[in-house]
């Protein structure tokens, strides 16, 4: 099938939408990191917490008080999106996180501090939880893996520049250190907000509340160069399967075997990927690195290469990793090659921590480096994606947004007590992430279903629901729906002739075709 003008292979509408809507991604990852250097500056030290040592108990309270307003956000989110849309919600949490970085910016106190933070955490949730759902919803399915993989590419990016932005700001004189990577995040919220009335609303949530002829016409805009042909065939799927689907809603979500399956993986997913330790260890870097022995302006450099680090990752991912190696795959590797850097971490913590041996503590920073480039090239992405896959339609929002809820409680538990942990216990804390990585492991391998390279609408197979349409209808069922979509009468368009269902041996040919698509 030609693809007309297109990006590598993807319709660049598409692309175009991803990319966009991931500024709502750089906008999360430049929040979170902005707070690792902004704890590490003197100045903010003096200013808020009156000495040079800081406050550990309230360090992980201002940290935790953001993850807290994620989480209410993100669990919020499923409800707004599916109520006012996908593209209202990034518009409207846009405007939001202007609002709470001004606080930020422009505080006098800790109260201050932590108000902004938990006003940029809620709309940073909402964010966190959509963007994913969006990205999805418009991607081919056989470049799905890359497109919302774009989500963690520019949370890594928004990390890594906000790394770098903290380091340069060292130089600054005064209160300037901190408050202008804090004002940092406001340009880009503009431009999300501004830019977001331009995007296109979800086709799927179109046909959800029945408006079909704007969601056939925006799959048009976003995939009309693979042909109007494949367009038909990819609405008729959408709209017969949401179509049986019904309205979803929070109850819906635990009322099946199969959605309480699916709400299970989810919530298991995102509590231990937290609980591997990689929130901990990206909130508190700056702290790892003072502690093990590199204090004051090497740590902002070191926290520099550290989000280098996962921002090369995740470029991996979606390059080599998403739609290559699949899902499932992707996460067991990942959590067994983190497992064996984590089990090599903590003697290295142990031994060198504080100790006069360059050496030995150059090689626990670097495997600290390490850790995040893996969890990037495996993890990070590979999470978003599968939790944006494997929810129908009409519980993809709630069910995304259940999940991450349970996911930010479980962080904002590790950064609320973890460093205090870590300032008590050193090195023993990795046993906590040692032991959640190694059955995160056991459960990927042996209870997630693949997901690479099908619709939307075909993984519900996955889970024992049933599919009532393929990418390859008759023409006359096709015709029937586009009619129905337009507002036609179609009985003279096909009444004639009946829909023979597919047969098992055609729907296997149909999975495997979709991915050539």
């Amino acid at each position: 099938m030609e693809l007309g003008r297109s990006t590598f292979g993807i319709p660049t509408a598409s692309l175009l939408c991803a990319v966009f809507s991931c500024i709502g991604a750089f906008l999360l990852g430049f929040d979170t990191g902005i707070f690792s250097t902004t704890i590490a500056h003197p100045s903010f030290k003096i200013y808020m917490f009156h000495n040079k040592l800081g406050n550990a108990v309230l360090t992980g309270t201002i940290a935790s008080t953001y993850t807290a307003g994620t989480a209410i956000g993100g669990l919020s989110s499923g409800w707004m999106a599916d109520r006012f849309g996908r593209k209202r919600c990034i518009v409207g949490s846009a405007a939001v996180v202007i609002v709470g970085t001004v606080i930020q910016t422009a505080a006098i106190n800790i109260g201050m501090i932590i108000a902004g933070r938990v006003i940029a955490g809620l709309p940073i949730g909402v964010l966190l939880s959509i963007v994913p759902v969006y990205n999805a919803e418009l991607a081919l399915p056989k470049y799905r893996g890359m497109i919302v993989g774009l989500f963690t590419a520019m949370a890594s990016f928004g990390v890594l520049c906000s790394n770098w932005v903290g380091y340069a700001c060292f130089f600054a004189t005064g209160n300037a250190q901190w408050r202008i990577p804090l004002g940092c995040q406001a340009p880009f919220a503009v431009i999300l907000f501004v830019g977001g009335f331009f995007l296109p609303e979800s086709p799927r949530w179109l046909i959800k509340k029945e408006r079909d002829q704007e969601a056939y016409e925006i799959l048009m805009r976003v995939h009309g160069m693979l042909g109007e042909d494949y367009v038909s065939r990819e609405f008729t799927q959408m709209h017969e399967q949401i179509s049986i689907e019904g309205q979803g809603g929070f109850r819906e979500c635990f009322k099946t075997p199969s959605a309480r399956k699916r709400i299970a993986l989810g919530i298991f997913i995102t509590v231990f990927n937290n609980l591997g330790g990689t929130p901990v260890i990206t909130a508190y870097q700056s702290q790892l690195f003072t502690q093990i022995g590199f204090p004051g302006l090497q740590t902002l450099f070191f926290s520099g290469f550290y989000g280098l680090a996962g921002f090369v990752g995740v470029l991996v991912n979606i390059g080599f990793v998403a739609d290559r190696m699949g899902r499932r795959t992707s996460m067991w590797i990942g959590a067994i090659t983190l497992l064996i850097d984590l089990i090599i971490l903590m003697p290295l913590s142990k031994l060198y921590t504080g100790s006069t041996n360059e050496a030995g503590k150059a090689a626990a920073v670097a495997f600290i480096f390490v850790h995040s480039f893996v969890y990037s090239v495996f993890m990070f992405g590979t999470v978003w994606v599968y939790l944006s896959e494997i929810f129908p339609t009409k519980l993809r929002a709630q069910g995304l947004a259940i999940s991450t809820f349970w996911g930010q409680v479980i962080s904002v538990i590790l950064q609320q007590v973890g460093l205090q942990i870590y300032n008590d216990i050193g090195y023993l804390f990795y046993i906590v992430f040692i032991v959640c990585t190694a059955a995160a492991g056991f459960v990927y391998y042996f209870f997630l279903p693949e997901t690479k390279g099908v619709t939307l609408e075909d993984i519900s197979a996955f889970f024992g629901d049933e599919v009532v349409a393929t990418l390859h209808e008759p023409k006359a069922r096709i015709e029937r729906v586009l009619n129905r979509a337009a507002g036609c009468d179609d009985e003279s368009s096909g009444a004639q002739q009946e829909d023979t269902p597919a047969t098992p041996k055609e729907r296997a040919v149909a999975f495997e075709n979709v991915s050539r698509v």
